[in-house]
């Protein structure tokens, strides 16, 4: 700062209104490397008294302050810290007074309205804010309120390029741009922010306790943290030293607005590599399948429940209302779409299973009219079904998982179904000695 701008920030602190229970203003110019003595010893402002407090003469500046001139306004140049201790006569006095500093750290202090409080990280940082880039980014981010947290949370944001002050964003940049060491943007963050300042704003905010500062294993953690929500302390035990009691609800938050982001394919490649990684199917796979049926994090999941229900099929399982429980509750979670035409297969190769297995009365003798009503009510479900396998199966004609079911299908369907029903409508209509005498409807223009 030149001497006019000191002069124009220290003429307005003057000038301002008083507060509660303040009668006038006093002002300590700290200047701590002795680089403004002369532009104080020239400084001249109406109505303020100056004075230079020296190491020995704190005693005589108090006597000065509330016996000689209690009424005043004084400004108190000093290169002391002045710090508040019972030695110090004058800590009650600088406890209601207010600070002034001239140097870099100060100007960018009052440019953004921060509280002196953080002081200690703009100096620790200076480079941050020596780039025209990483200063006006910070500046649009607008915040009211800085603390050391939120700043340093901010200036990660800058150096990440991120458009708004969000840490969890930053965090999903680095994530994104490469697990190893010698990833640019975490590079930068070292240099600019410090390795151990943006751990410890990760611990703080994330739980993160591992002495190891690896983005693979922040990735590990806030992904296993986030599994512990959907699934018990059986699955999640394989994994313990990565899950957190600490700031669960923050892993899980981060984590579920990334894959309901419109660009979660990033998420969707990091979460592909995490479970290579932790070897999570190897660990998981013999698992109960009600201990794993709800986690979202990884898509294995998704195929782990298809083989299994593949599976519980050929070997003759009836549990078809658990299976299609299963399907149904995937629908709502992130990597449905991946595996929606195998789901959806499976699904109507359930009900294809499930209505052997509950409606075989439906297929048993009856009159013209009631086999006709029957099927109108309930059998032609089994045709629906099987069209609607096929339709899936053919966007997935090369997926080995449902052409182990297309031949159980098709026993079902032309070997039970059709003979069972065939053989019905047969009796029926021997039994019938005039069909147009019944009054049906019929269907034109079926195809």
């Amino acid at each position: 700062m030149n001497k006019t701008e000191i002069y124009n920030s220290l003429k307005e602190k003057f000038n301002s209104t008083l507060s509660d229970g303040e009668c006038r203003k006093i002002i300590y110019w700290i200047d701590t490397d002795h680089a403004f003595e002369d532009i104080f010893n020239e400084l001249k402002i109406d109505a303020v008294k100056k004075h230079h407090l020296l190491e020995n003469n704190y005693f005589h500046t108090k006597y000065i302050l509330e016996e000689v001139e209690p009424d005043s306004n004084y400004l108190i140049y000093t290169t002391e810290n002045l710090d508040i201790n019972i030695d110090n006569w004058l800590s009650d006095n600088i406890l209601y007074s207010t600070k002034f500093y001239a140097d870099e750290v100060s100007m960018i202090i009052r440019d953004f309205n921060m509280p002196n409080g953080v002081r200690n990280i703009i100096e620790t940082h200076k480079k941050f804010f020596r780039s025209n880039e990483r200063y006006s980014r910070l500046k649009k981010y607008n915040i009211d309120d800085f603390t050391d947290s939120s700043l340093l949370k901010a200036m990660t944001c800058a150096i990440t390029k991120i458009n708004k002050p969000s840490f969890g964003l930053a965090l999903r940049k680095l994530l994104s741009n490469g697990l190893s060491d010698d990833n640019k943007l975490l590079i930068d963050v070292y240099y600019f922010l410090g390795e151990d300042e943006f751990w410890r704003v990760v611990e703080t905010t994330y739980g993160y306790k591992l002495k190891d500062h690896s983005l693979q294993k922040l990735a590990i953690h806030l992904i296993v943290t986030t599994m512990s929500f959907t699934t018990n302390e059986d699955v999640v035990s394989n994994f313990s030293i990565y899950n957190s009691e600490r700031q669960r609800n923050s892993c899980m938050m981060f984590v579920d607005r990334w894959i309901n982001d419109s660009n979660s394919g990033d998420y969707d490649k990091l979460s592909k590599q995490i479970e290579s990684d932790i070897m999570f199917v190897e660990l998981v796979q013999k698992k109960p399948i009600t201990s794993i049926k709800n986690i979202e994090v990884f898509p294995s999941i998704n195929k782990m429940l298809i083989l299994y229900i593949v599976n519980s099929l050929h070997n003759g399982n009836k549990d078809h209302d658990t299976y299609l429980e299963i399907i149904e509750d995937r629908k709502s979670l992130h990597f449905y779409k991946e595996y929606e035409s195998i789901l959806n297969g499976l699904h109507y190769a359930i009900n294809i299973f499930k209505f052997k297995s509950e409606k075989d009365r439906l297929l048993t003798s009856a009159t013209v009219v009631e086999m006709i009503k029957k099927y109108t009510d309930e059998v032609f479900l089994m045709d629906l079904y099987y069209r609607k396998f096929y339709e899936n199966y053919d966007q997935n004609d090369s997926n080995d998982i449902l052409k182990t079911l297309r031949e159980l299908v098709e026993d079902i369907y032309n070997n039970w179904y059709l003979n069972k029903l065939s053989f019905a409508f047969s009796d029926a209509l021997d039994y019938e000695e005039d069909i147009y005498s019944l009054n049906l409807s019929y269907q034109n223009d079926f195809w």
